[in-house]
């Protein structure tokens, strides 16, 4: 497994541990200064689901909507439906990531 690009091009870089036809398993590490833009992930007539564990670094991620569930470092939200971002990193920061898509 090789670390690849984020698609957004500001300096996030990820791993897939796993992936199956509607699901894939994130390991995404920012490096100091790398981001996310606000946005929605599209998936048209079908909802994604996201799990999201901040293993090291600071929560600089946010949703502009609703979350289903956030305890600490643990955030479970819908990717199609809220729009999130991450801040720039003032740190390393490292997530696993789960998502999987529901028709």
């Amino acid at each position: 497994m090789k670390w690849k690009n984020g698609r957004q091009g500001t300096g996030y870089v990820l791993r897939y541990i796993a992936t199956g036809e509607n699901w894939d398993l994130l390991f995404i590490k920012y490096p100091v200064g790398s981001y996310i833009v606000k946005h929605q992930d599209r998936f048209p007539g079908k909802r994604h689901f996201r799990l999201n564990v901040l293993l090291w670094g600071e929560q600089s991620f946010r949703a502009h909507g609703p979350v289903i569930f956030q305890l600490g470092p643990i955030v479970l939200f819908r990717s199609d439906d809220t729009v999130h971002e991450v801040l720039p990193s003032k740190r390393l920061r490292l997530v696993l990531s789960f998502g999987i898509v529901i028709r």
